[in-house]
């Protein structure tokens, strides 16, 4: 697997050097112009680095830049670039990131940026941790062969959910809640100390 590195280098960075671009204002304003009426380059606006990373095409492109270098911009136009210049079906595209609103803000992003195309057509943008949810309900099957008992109806249990767990057993136990609550402290503590 061949990956291209777009590094980051001392005088410059991923971020456009001419402020106030088209381009730049388009995200500043939000606005969203009807792009289905004329041909869109997503090259325009960017920088050298960016552009080379907007046009990269075959095959994986790892970015590595700080934060506030223009990241997002650059994975936002590559997607929105291979869609339209390249006709790559959306669907076929996975772009993922760490946090919910990361990745909101890139699925509106990629959105504008393709004219509102709609949800069916679109790039699917998630977290990690949401694709592969997604990807074990949907396949999951397949893993209860070699995992037995699962099943890709699963529940993920937030803190209060899996403490109420433990409370529910406590007490179909006869167990007493107020050692667990001791020993969850206790098991806190040694966490903090770690």
């Amino acid at each position: 697997m061949r990956v291209r590195q777009i590094r980051r280098v001392a005088e410059g960075s991923l971020v456009p050097q001419a402020r106030g671009t088209q381009s730049e204002a388009f995200f500043v304003s939000g606005r969203c112009p009807l792009l289905n009426s004329f041909q869109v380059d997503f090259l325009a606006g960017l920088n050298p680095q960016q552009k080379e990373a907007v046009a990269h095409v075959e095959g994986p492109l790892l970015l590595l830049a700080g934060a506030g270098s223009g990241k997002t911009r650059v994975i936002t136009h590559r997607i929105a670039h291979l869609v339209d210049a390249h006709r790559v079906p959306g669907p076929s595209i996975l772009a993922v990131t760490f946090t919910n609103k990361a990745a909101g803000e890139m699925r509106d992003r990629v959105g504008a940026l393709l004219g509102g195309e709609s949800t069916m057509r679109l790039p699917l943008v998630a977290t990690f941790h949401s694709f592969c949810v997604r990807l074990l309900r949907r396949d999951g099957k397949a893993l209860a062969d070699i995992r037995p008992g699962f099943t890709p109806r699963f529940n993920i249990y937030d803190d209060d959910d899996q403490l109420a767990v433990i409370k529910s057993i406590f007490k179909a136990l006869g167990l007493d809640e107020k050692q667990f609550m001791q020993y969850r402290a206790a098991l806190s503590l040694s966490l903090i100390h770690i």
